[in-house]
């Protein structure tokens, strides 16, 4: 019998599997208040917190539910950290990556039709993603589905393990990456990452002259590395392709694909992109396409 009934878009499974808040408040309340109490979270930190990390999973982009998984290893560890990478990531996922190249990394958006694939190899890269749990669905209208990362930790597990697979020695480039951002050492910070933009290019880029395909590969090598990191953050005047915040430093980016870096740091200056922020430091990169790298960089 080959005949199934298709459950995944019905409004009566949308909470089927996974917790929702209601759940958790009412069935983990003993491990919620030793958590505030363990890390020394009010009740409104302690929310704000656990849904920025484990909530989010949506299959008609309205109700949300938390991973479970992720909720019974957080409440037996008390510890925000990233259990979805831990246990493991497949193959296959790089492998049709490297075949279809990443062409955008949020807010993707699909025809409804393509949702059922038969062959999910064959699926867009958006479905397939979505297919194997790290992409959830944050709105839906007649014809279109739009896709998104849940939340904080499948993001950065999904920006970690594509590094961790083309870096040898991730966690040192990791470590060395946070050590060059907090002694401002922004040369050795440039080598660092032009040595993993070397083995990730070739292999995730299908197109070198697109400044896009650019940010997305530095969100994913920087956000590999740095809890806080955020793309296209919106201002009054536009938006800033990078803002990178590790312990009491800010640093924002601008991107220029064979353009001075001169004038990508210029554009931070005539658009306020850092005026948000008390005390910021501002970095202008240039990329060149046919090298492969960031060629020059300017800070101040």
């Amino acid at each position: 019998m080959n005949d199934l009934k298709e459950l995944t878009l019905k409004d009566e499974f949308n909470e089927f599997l996974g917790y929702t808040e209601e759940e958790i408040a009412k069935y983990f309340k003993p491990y919620i208040e030793e958590a505030e109490e363990r890390l020394k979270l009010s009740e409104e930190e302690f929310w704000e917190k656990i849904r920025g990390w484990y909530n989010g999973y949506s299959w008609n982009g309205r109700t949300r539910v938390y991973n479970p998984f992720s909720i019974l290893n957080f409440f037996d560890n008390f510890s925000f950290r990233n259990y979805w990478y831990e246990s493991g990531s497949p193959s296959f996922l790089i492998n049709y990556i490297e075949k279809e190249g990443l062409e955008e990394l949020s807010e993707f958006r699909v025809d409804k039709v393509l949702l059922s694939a038969n062959e999910i190899e064959n699926s867009l890269l958006p479905v397939f993603l979505w297919q194997g749990g790290y992409l959830t669905i944050t709105g839906i209208d007649e014809d279109t589905v739009t896709f998104d990362f849940p939340n904080y930790e499948v993001k950065t597990s999904f920006s970690k393990f594509l590094v961790n697979e083309y870096t040898e020695g991730f966690v040192t480039f990791r470590d060395s990456l946070r050590e060059c951002f907090t002694e401002d050492d922004w040369q050795g910070m440039i080598d660092e990452v032009n040595r993993v933009i070397g083995s990730m290019a070739y292999h995730l880029l299908k197109k070198f002259d697109r400044e896009q395909y650019w940010h997305i590969l530095l969100y994913i090598i920087f956000k590999s590395a740095f809890e806080e990191v955020t793309a296209e953050e919106l201002t009054s005047r536009g938006r800033s392709d990078l803002v990178i915040r590790h312990k009491d430093k800010v640093l924002v980016v601008e991107i220029k694909l064979d353009r001075p870096a001169k004038e990508a740091l210029e554009q931070i200056k005539e658009r306020g992109y850092s005026e948000k922020y008390e005390h910021a430091i501002l970095m202008g990169l240039s990329i060149d396409s046919k090298k492969r790298k960031i060629t020059e960089w300017v800070a101040e």
